[in-house]
């Protein structure tokens, strides 16, 4: 899923608490995928839960899981996402010149997180 610049920032406002939760999701002629991030007040709980789907138009199958995140996790997601912001902006020091719109953010059930420049 490819995400902008202000999916980016919603993501990271939920994350810095100024807003309860972010969703939204992409079409393309593929797949649909959706993601959701939620904080949670119940102290028994981990703290925030992350949802994504997405279905594959071809074989009409969805997927789905929900993580719970608990704040440890939230802060290395949040700083991968504060990194992926920066990589957006050419602010790595490796840009030559062409900046993309969006960053590309793969997060795995396990909550491993990567960022990489779209081209």
């Amino acid at each position: 899923m490819k995400w902008s610049l202000a999916d980016l920032g919603a993501a990271l406002a939920t994350l810095q608490g100024r807003e309860p939760q972010v969703i939204f999701s992409h079409w393309s002629e593929k797949a649909n995928g959706a993601f959701e991030l939620a904080h949670r007040d119940d102290a028994q709980r981990a703290p925030y839960m992350m949802r994504m789907s997405r279905r594959d138009e071809a074989a009409k199958a969805v997927r789905k899981v929900a993580i719970p995140v608990s704040h440890a996790e939230a802060a290395v997601l949040e700083a991968a996402l504060q990194t992926a912001v920066v990589r957006v902006l050419g602010g790595d020091g490796a840009s030559t010149g062409t900046k993309s719109s969006a960053a590309l953010i793969e997060v795995a059930p396990t909550l491993e997180v990567s960022t990489q420049i779209s081209s």
